[in-house]
């Protein structure tokens, strides 16, 4: 996302400063002698950047007793992305009464991504309880992730209760077909 500031002063038309030092609009002149825009650019973890397609997966599902279901099976390239995937939140849902009844494992690749989210009492931690009761951008999470098109990132819900309970998993980010940085991923 990128924003337009102004450089200069705000008031080039103001008498210097005299005395005790401060600001000083002949001084500013002088680094800036015109007020011309300057483009600012947000965090990319943040905000997507201009230009780019935003994706926001959203599934919920009714998970009968003792079941375990791939929420999200995603792989870029199956999909026609050719290009660099950011995942920057995600946020889970579940209507059940117990933590230890169920639990989100996310990967990618087959390795475990976010390994530091969720309660790390459970041996492997997992991530089992939401922000929020739904998914909206009130319940999301900041959980940066960088794809390739060839990786496949899966959701896995487990629902170890006895009873039916609904879960669902939201990924929020952008596919960016112009950026040439080098791909990063923290975690797994």
């Amino acid at each position: 996302m990128q924003r337009w500031l102004m450089a200069g002063t705000a008031n080039p038309s103001s008498p210097p400063s005299v005395a005790g030092g401060g600001f000083s609009p002949a001084a500013s002149n002088q680094i800036a002698p015109e007020l011309s825009p300057v483009p600012v650019e947000f965090p990319r973890h943040l905000y997507p950047p201009p230009g780019v397609d935003t994706i926001d997966f959203r599934i919920v599902r009714q998970m009968d007793p003792t079941s375990e279901f791939d929420l999200i099976d995603f792989t870029p390239q199956l999909k026609g992305i050719q290009a660099t995937v950011f995942i920057t939140h995600y946020a889970i849902f579940n209507d059940g009464l117990l933590e230890a009844d169920f639990a989100f494992q996310p990967t990618l690749n087959g390795a475990r991504i976010y390994p530091f989210h969720g309660n790390p009492a459970f041996n492997p931690s997992l991530i089992s309880l939401g922000l929020g009761p739904d998914e909206t951008n009130n319940s999301l999470i900041n959980g940066y992730l960088v794809m390739n098109p060839q990786d496949r990132l899966v959701w896995r819900a487990f629902n170890k209760d006895v009873v039916s309970v609904a879960m669902g998993v939201r990924v929020v980010g952008y596919v960016d077909q112009t950026s040439k940085r080098r791909s990063v991923r923290i975690g797994g």
